[in-house]
């Protein structure tokens, strides 16, 4: 992560009291309420629940000026027609910003992934930290199940709002700072006067908001141990505050061995009892044992569970149905793997067997535990299938696919339809199989076993592939054509150290041989640019895949796939010393990973991926013909769906 990540507090979105998107329209009356006030919401429905039948709820994250995470809340909308209504009410007095969704707990309108704002007033100014809050949203969401793009230029807009409000706000003043430098408008020497100026002005050691702020500024300029020092003289105060539980799980993933790792994470667990990281971290430590082939000492953590306070069950649907996934890969402990798929199922099951984070609002937390009872559900018919028992199997698949909707992947539909077929229910399976093929869910094998049982005629059933498979394709696309971003980042000023106005074509990307180009080059192709760094995993892990992508259309002149090195952790103070290691490095990355072809480019001075507004990678951009931003993908979604989501994006792109 960069600095500028690490000194915030990452938060989530934006600001202005009516909003509009493809999806549907957000007003909010009155447009400057207090906490303590009702606010009228109204939503007009878009394509997203145009006509729609089903229960639609306002999503309400509510932010205050000082705890990371927020606290969800949910209101019902009456209906009428496509316009719906509710009230807002019951805020929490030290409310200062919100973030809302309108959907259903599984599927929602999301603003073209930026949701929509709310701020909270005092008379006619936002509350202390209102627009501190929405100006991190910009910088990234810090849970899940919300989304925002990121926006340097409106994070410094409302760090700016949030100063002049309150000019003794540290944590703003420091962000602001931060951002200034990362834009290019001061350099490191004013950054480092700033924040100087600030410690020694004084702030508060009794927030933890100041005190994060602080410390990872002063990380920033050189003076890590005074960080660690102040850090930790607070969490000596605060043990169970969210900087204390953040310092002890960062701890845990820095241990060396399994054995440090469990005893940190046994001391987090007391500490904490549950977090939103805490099961995962406890299926890390399981898994890293059935890895190492430990299946006894797995087999004693997940016995060994602790149960947080108010949840029936030891331990949750998650953390069994993993075990039972890692045991059904050997055939001798498939019975072993069958019973925990089981209490799997029965924990799901039953809500009161997980806690809910504060983060989630009730109607989204009742989805995620039945899409984890829906998974579950195909792990066991997956081993009863392996155990010849293909009509009971079936049956489980079944209930998979209906728990999981139209979140059930190709590989729930591949498992329904084959068992099906070797139960003796072949209509029902060529149905399933329909259904996959026309949803674009259908596995190579589905197909194949469409052409061959659909009907008699195998030319018969290739046609009706064909018309499934477009009609698929179009659905797909239309989908796609809705989304688009539509950012036109060449047309984006940055204000560079020597107080220049320059532009992203200001900066040049250079291949492994020295020569340079710029985005403008690419204009008149369709282009998929992917930021990694050779330290990370998921980058690595989404390469295999890349490499696919760039082989499928490497025949095509339209099309240019190029991965750019960016954030290498290297010493190199000047820019040729810079390019020299970032090209060593790069080079034997690939003579390490000799099938990878794409075409490899160095951004040398991290220039142009700053100017993308990159948090965390890997992230790819899709950008058309005419060099407008038109699709964003961060992290690595998955071996099982990324080639097919990247050759839609490109698709899409090259049929504009």
């Amino acid at each position: 992560m960069r600095t500028l990540v690490t000194i915030f507090i990452v938060s989530f979105f934006a600001c202005s009291p009516v909003f509009s998107a493809l999806s549907g329209s957000v007003h909010l009356d009155p447009e400057n309420a207090e906490p303590s006030k009702s606010i009228e919401l109204r939503y007009e429905a878009g394509d997203v629940f145009r006509h729609n039948s089903a229960k639609l709820y306002a999503f309400v994250s509510v932010f205050n000026d000082v705890d990371v995470y927020p606290v969800a809340y949910s209101f019902p909308l009456e209906q009428s027609g496509d316009t719906y209504r509710c009230d807002i009410k019951g805020m929490p007095a030290n409310a200062a910003y919100a973030m809302i969704k309108i959907g259903d707990g599984h599927r929602f309108d999301w603003n073209k992934d930026q949701m929509w704002d709310l701020l909270f007033y005092k008379g006619s100014k936002a509350v202390r930290g209102a627009h501190m809050r929405c100006a991190l949203s910009y910088l990234g969401p810090v849970v899940p199940n919300l989304k925002r793009g990121t926006d340097f230029d409106k994070a410094k807009h409302e760090l700016r709002l949030e100063v002049q409000n309150y000019p003794d706000n540290v944590q703003a003043k420091i962000g602001l700072a931060s951002m200034l430098m990362e834009t290019g408008e001061i350099d490191k020497a004013e950054y480092t006067r700033r924040i100087e100026e600030l410690v020694m002005s004084g702030y508060d050691k009794t927030k933890e908001n100041e005190v994060r702020a602080v410390s990872r500024a002063l990380r920033a300029i050189g003076r890590p141990a005074d960080g660690d020092e102040l850090e930790q003289g607070y969490i000596k105060d605060h043990p169970t505050g969210d900087l204390a539980e953040e310092s002890l799980r960062s701890l845990c993933y820095q241990s060396q061995n399994q054995k440090d790792f469990e005893e940190r994470l046994m001391r987090y667990l007391k500490s904490f009892s549950y977090t939103v990281f805490s099961d995962r971290m406890y299926i890390d430590l399981i898994n890293s044992y059935l890895q190492q082939g430990n299946g006894d000492e797995a087999i004693r953590l997940i016995r060994a569970y602790p149960v947080p306070a108010g949840v029936d069950a030891n331990p949750p649907a998650a953390i069994l149905n993993m075990f039972a996934v890692s045991l059904l890969k050997n055939d001798s402990l498939l019975a072993l793997a069958r019973q925990y798929a089981e209490r799997a199922i029965r924990s799901a099951e039953h809500p009161a067997n997980s806690v809910r984070p504060k983060f989630m609002a009730e109607e989204e937390f009742r989805y995620a535990n039945q899409e984890v009872e829906g998974i579950s559900h195909d792990t066991y018919g997956f081993i009863l299938r392996q155990l010849n028992q293909p009509a009971d199997a079936a049956v489980e698949f079944q209930k998979a696919v209906d728990l999981l909707g139209d979140a059930a992947t190709a590989e729930n539909l591949e498992h329904l339809s084959e068992a099906l077929v070797a139960s003796g229910k072949q209509a029902e399976s060529i149905a399933v199989m329909r259904t996959a093929i026309r949803t674009a869910r259908a596995l190579p094998q589905t197909t194949q076993r469409f052409v061959s049982i659909a009907s008699p005629d195998q030319d018969k059933n290739r046609q009706e592939l064909k018309a499934l498979q477009a009609e698929a394709h179009d659905a797909k696309l239309t989908i796609l054509r809705q989304s688009k971003m539509n950012y036109d980042i060449q047309k984006v000023t940055f204000t560079s150290n020597d107080g220049k106005k320059v532009h992203i074509n200001d900066f040049q990307l250079t291949d492994l041989d020295g020569k340079t180009i710029t985005l403008a080059d690419l204009k008149g192709k369709v282009v998929v640019m992917d930021f990694w760094a050779t330290w990370c995993g998921p980058c690595r892990m989404s390469m295999p895949y890349m490499q696919k992508v760039y082989e499928k259309y490497i025949d095509n002149s339209q099309v240019k796939i190029v991965l750019v090195n960016v954030w290498e952790r290297t010493a190199d103070t000047s820019n040729a010393q810079k390019l020299q290691t970032r090209t060593k490095l790069v080079k034997t990355f690939l003579t390490q990973n000799s099938s990878y072809t794409f075409p490899m480019m160095l951004d040398v001075t991290d220039a142009v991926v700053s100017c993308f507004g990159v948090t965390g990678i890997p992230t790819k951009f899709y950008i058309d013909k005419q060099g407008i931003v038109q699709f964003k993908e961060v992290g690595f979604p998955g071996a099982d769906v990324f080639v097919d989501e990247a050759s839609d994006r490109i698709d899409a792109l090259l049929n504009d």
